[in-house]
């Protein structure tokens, strides 16, 4: 159903961009468990079927939400354990 409310266009937006964030986050643990190292971009957005420039969107949103770590140096992202505190620099 699509509204014209422009207060519920954008949640309808958010309640997506959430979603990819959980697919996103199931792929990053999944990959790791698997491979025994974390995931590149190109890795999830191949597997995924997005964007590289879509993924790294939601890589920082996961970022700021202090669900990962993005190794820059690296190309690859790291999920956090929970209850782990992030605040360290690499």
């Amino acid at each position: 159903m699509i509204t014209k409310d422009k207060n519920d266009e954008v949640l309808a937006v958010r309640q997506d961009g959430e979603r990819t964030r959980v697919r996103i986050m199931e792929f990053v643990r999944n990959y790791w468990f698997e491979n025994c190292l974390p995931p590149r971009i190109k890795d999830v957005s191949d597997s995924l079927g997005m964007s590289t420039s879509h993924v790294s969107h939601h890589f920082k949103v996961l970022e700021r939400q202090g669900l990962i770590i993005v190794r820059r140096d690296l190309g690859r992202v790291e999920p956090i354990p929970a209850g782990m505190k992030v605040g360290y620099e690499y």
